[in-house]
């Protein structure tokens, strides 16, 4: 018996943390800039002036270096608006969350 309400009370944290996914990701998403760096090279900052995705534009494609899942939206809608290129490749400088975390985006 304690094994079913075990596993039921686990279904149930998992829910109730599912569902508090998508408020968190919206309420943490600061709007981001596109800057242009150089020719075909542009960056994404924060309003608080922190980068989080650079871009190159080539002729064979988008390159792009980080992707932060809350961010990675609006990093892939500035490419649109300059280009249809597909994005070519994508490189993580670290491991850390802020600069790995939305390749699935791409």
């Amino acid at each position: 018996m304690s094994s079913l309400w075990l596993r039921r009370g686990s279904r149930l944290v998992s829910l109730l943390l599912l569902s508090l996914i998508p408020a968190a990701l919206s309420a943490q998403q600061p709007t981001m800039n596109m800057v242009k760096v150089a020719e075909d090279v542009y960056t994404m900052v924060s309003t608080s002036g922190s980068s989080d995705a650079t871009f190159i534009i080539t002729s064979e494609g988008v390159v792009v270096f980080d992707h932060y899942i809350l961010h990675s939206d609006q990093t892939l809608a500035a490419i649109r608006k300059l280009t249809d290129k597909k994005v070519v490749y994508l490189f993580s400088s670290h491991a850390a969350s802020d600069h790995s975390t939305g390749a699935w985006y791409f």
